[in-house]
């Protein structure tokens, strides 16, 4: 199993419980967790700031929202940033991640690269309603890059972008996908954005 019971507990990580906000949220180089049973909502987003990694058990759900133009809803724009997902042994944990216009859902703000994201696990909906972004990797004419899915199920659309890569006019690459369930789309009307 590509999820965390089945190597290291969530109390030997030491993993801090990540409580709703209705505030931007920092997030720096620890382990967070969303507990089994719990529903978080961040309805201003998350900024990577640091080596993030983020639990989401069997039974969770995390809803994050930017509700903020040219924000992502989790906003990792590689160099010294990056963003880990782990679920647990059925990947019932679930995360959406919503951006702003022209931001990505996970990776890249407004003209920001999105980069060095992870998925190991969980159920990941990334970009219900992008605007010119990826769902997954870049925002608004950046690129997507240093993006690896190892297992969970995962769902990345984007608006005149990949669904998994660039921004519109973005390039995207160094993309892994090693196991788990994708599926990745453009979801606009009209455009030629690349699933992957």
């Amino acid at each position: 199993s590509s999820g965390i019971a089945s190597w290291q507990t969530v109390s030997d990580m030491k993993a801090i419980p990540l409580p709703s906000s209705t505030t931007p949220q920092t997030w720096y180089s620890q382990y967070y967790v969303v507990q089994s049973g719990q529903t978080v909502s961040l309805s201003k987003g998350a900024i990577c700031a640091g080596n993030v990694h983020l639990i989401v058990e069997d039974g969770a759900t995390l809803n994050i929202n930017a509700n903020a133009q040219n924000n992502a809803g989790i906003a990792v724009s590689g160099g010294s940033t990056s963003l880990t997902i782990y679920g647990q042994t059925a990947n019932t944990g679930k995360l959406t991640s919503i951006p702003g216009k022209y931001g990505a859902a996970i990776g890249g703000n407004y003209k920001t690269d999105g980069a060095n994201i992870t998925i190991n696990g969980a159920d990941v909906v990334a970009g219900e309603n992008p605007y010119y972004s990826a769902g997954l990797g870049g925002g608004y004419m950046n690129k997507g890059y240093n993006i690896i899915i190892n297992g969970g199920n995962v769902t990345a659309q984007g608006h005149a972008a990949a669904g998994i890569g660039g921004g519109y006019q973005g390039e995207g690459h160094d993309i892994i996908i090693n196991g788990g369930n994708v599926y990745a789309a453009d979801r606009s009307s009209g455009y030629d954005g690349a699933g992957i």
